[in-house]
Protein backbone atom coordinates (compact mmCIF):
# COMPACT_ATOMS: atom_id res chain seq x y z
CA UNK A 1 0.00 0.00 0.00
CA UNK A 2 0.82 3.30 -0.61
CA UNK A 3 -1.28 5.90 1.35
CA UNK A 4 -2.05 6.27 4.74
CA UNK A 5 -4.67 3.33 6.08
CA UNK A 6 -8.04 4.98 6.66
CA UNK A 7 -9.26 1.16 7.55
CA UNK A 8 -8.98 -2.09 7.56
CA UNK A 9 -11.34 -5.09 7.27
CA UNK A 10 -11.48 -8.81 7.34
CA UNK A 11 -13.49 -10.65 4.07
CA UNK A 12 -15.31 -13.33 4.66
CA UNK A 13 -12.20 -15.19 2.60
CA UNK A 14 -10.21 -14.62 5.49
CA UNK A 15 -8.19 -12.01 3.25
CA UNK A 16 -7.42 -8.08 5.20
CA UNK A 17 -8.94 -5.55 3.29
CA UNK A 18 -7.41 -1.74 3.30
CA UNK A 19 -8.85 1.66 2.42
CA UNK A 20 -6.12 4.14 2.08
CA UNK A 21 -7.51 7.44 2.55
CA UNK A 22 -6.62 8.80 -0.88
CA UNK A 23 -8.92 6.36 -2.18
CA UNK A 24 -11.31 7.13 0.23
CA UNK A 25 -10.81 11.14 -1.03
CA UNK A 26 -11.67 9.35 -4.88
CA UNK A 27 -14.60 7.84 -3.54
CA UNK A 28 -16.36 10.55 -1.74
CA UNK A 29 -15.62 13.42 -5.06
CA UNK A 30 -16.50 11.21 -7.72
CA UNK A 31 -19.25 8.88 -6.21
CA UNK A 32 -21.15 10.66 -3.67
CA UNK A 33 -23.65 8.38 -3.33
CA UNK A 34 -21.20 6.50 -0.93
CA UNK A 35 -21.28 8.25 1.83
CA UNK A 36 -19.18 6.87 4.40
CA UNK A 37 -16.61 4.59 4.19
CA UNK A 38 -18.09 2.62 7.24
CA UNK A 39 -20.12 1.61 4.66
CA UNK A 40 -17.04 0.10 2.63
CA UNK A 41 -16.55 -1.87 5.54
CA UNK A 42 -19.93 -3.25 5.73
CA UNK A 43 -19.64 -4.20 2.18
CA UNK A 44 -16.55 -6.07 2.47
CA UNK A 45 -17.45 -7.55 6.24
CA UNK A 46 -20.61 -8.84 4.92
CA UNK A 47 -21.41 -8.63 1.27
CA UNK A 48 -24.08 -10.22 -0.26
CA UNK A 49 -21.81 -11.69 -3.16
CA UNK A 50 -18.16 -11.41 -3.95
CA UNK A 51 -16.91 -11.97 -7.69
CA UNK A 52 -13.44 -12.69 -9.22
CA UNK A 53 -12.72 -12.55 -12.82
CA UNK A 54 -10.89 -15.07 -15.23
CA UNK A 55 -9.30 -12.23 -16.87
CA UNK A 56 -7.94 -11.06 -13.99
CA UNK A 57 -7.14 -12.60 -11.07
CA UNK A 58 -6.42 -9.92 -9.05
CA UNK A 59 -9.75 -8.47 -9.19
CA UNK A 60 -12.05 -8.90 -6.99
CA UNK A 61 -15.75 -7.11 -6.93
CA UNK A 62 -17.76 -7.10 -3.61
CA UNK A 63 -21.41 -6.22 -3.65
CA UNK A 64 -24.01 -5.26 -0.76
CA UNK A 65 -27.73 -4.75 -1.85
CA UNK A 66 -28.54 -1.45 0.01
CA UNK A 67 -32.35 -1.45 1.83
CA UNK A 68 -31.90 1.77 3.47
CA UNK A 69 -30.53 5.79 2.72
CA UNK A 70 -32.01 7.24 -0.08
CA UNK A 71 -35.51 6.12 -1.74
CA UNK A 72 -33.17 6.75 -5.17
CA UNK A 73 -30.24 4.42 -4.21
CA UNK A 74 -32.58 1.32 -2.31
CA UNK A 75 -32.57 -1.82 -4.34
CA UNK A 76 -29.13 -0.97 -5.75
CA UNK A 77 -25.34 -2.80 -4.92
CA UNK A 78 -23.01 -0.84 -3.18
CA UNK A 79 -19.82 -2.34 -5.24
CA UNK A 80 -16.74 -2.16 -4.00
CA UNK A 81 -13.44 -2.80 -6.22
CA UNK A 82 -10.62 -4.77 -4.59
CA UNK A 83 -7.50 -5.41 -5.86
CA UNK A 84 -5.62 -8.42 -4.44
CA UNK A 85 -1.60 -8.27 -3.49
CA UNK A 86 1.04 -10.34 -2.26
CA UNK A 87 3.07 -9.18 0.55
CA UNK A 88 6.23 -10.45 1.62
CA UNK A 89 8.33 -13.49 0.63
CA UNK A 90 5.45 -15.81 2.55
CA UNK A 91 2.97 -15.21 -0.44
CA UNK A 92 0.41 -13.56 1.97
CA UNK A 93 -2.47 -11.88 0.47
CA UNK A 94 -4.32 -8.98 1.15
CA UNK A 95 -6.39 -6.27 -0.14
CA UNK A 96 -7.03 -2.80 -1.56
CA UNK A 97 -10.15 -0.81 -2.01
CA UNK A 98 -9.41 1.01 -5.66
CA UNK A 99 -12.69 2.41 -5.57
CA UNK A 100 -16.73 1.82 -4.72
CA UNK A 101 -19.83 2.71 -6.71
CA UNK A 102 -23.64 1.75 -6.75
CA UNK A 103 -24.60 -1.07 -9.43
CA UNK A 104 -27.90 -1.95 -10.61
CA UNK A 105 -26.53 -5.59 -10.54
CA UNK A 106 -23.60 -7.56 -10.75
CA UNK A 107 -21.62 -7.47 -13.32
CA UNK A 108 -22.41 -10.22 -16.05
CA UNK A 109 -18.92 -11.55 -16.63
CA UNK A 110 -17.59 -12.28 -12.87
CA UNK A 111 -17.85 -16.03 -11.28
CA UNK A 112 -19.49 -16.71 -7.87
CA UNK A 113 -16.07 -16.69 -5.27
CA UNK A 114 -18.66 -16.37 -2.22
CA UNK A 115 -21.62 -16.10 -1.55
CA UNK A 116 -23.26 -16.61 1.75
CA UNK A 117 -24.69 -19.70 3.51
CA UNK A 118 -28.45 -19.96 2.69
CA UNK A 119 -30.39 -19.86 6.51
Amino acid sequence: MNGHTLSEVQCPLGCPIFLDIEVWTHIETKHCEITSHEEINIVLREPSLIQSFDDDPTLRMYYRLRNSGPRQFRGLYTAVVVRLEEVGASGTVEGVVRTAYLRSKPKADGRIAWMPEKM
